[in-house]
């Protein structure tokens, strides 16, 4: 993670550290671990689903996150996004879906992430097989 970045997007949003970590459902304190704003502590640096999330949150790509690319270079500027829009759009069962993904563990998310991949690759697989 790139920590010059990562601060940059949190200014650039107006928004705390805390709103921000509760708004995209990750723990209390995890963007200052990732900053290193504690010290005392080994600075560490976010799981692949971490980084799905902030790089979602701030409307980048995760190689513009960890400083492989410019703002420039990234498929859509850095702007901050929020979820309440989103929400608005939804339609009630999506929101539901929606709800229950968030109260979900990081890791959680991300093995039934790699699960409902999987599904969607074999059903697009098995309808080539049958058109064929």
């Amino acid at each position: 993670m790139n920590r010059e970045v990562l601060l940059t997007l949190i200014e650039k949003s107006g928004k705390s550290k805390n709103a921000i970590e509760n708004e995209i459902g990750i723990a209390n304190g995890k963007l200052n671990h990732y900053l290193n704003d504690y010290p005392s502590q080994k600075r560490c640096d976010p799981s692949e689903a971490y980084l799905v999330k902030l790089a979602d949150y701030f409307n980048v790509s995760i190689d513009y996150l960890v400083g492989r690319v410019e703002p420039a270079q990234t498929l859509t500027s850095p702007v901050v996004k929020s979820a309440e829009p989103v929400q608005r759009i939804l339609s009630p069962k999506l929101q539901e879906i929606n709800n229950d993904w968030n109260k979900l563990s990081i890791e959680e998310q991300s093995e039934l992430y790699g699960e409902f991949r999987a599904y969607l690759k074999d059903e697009q697989s098995n309808k080539r097989s049958s058109h064929a």
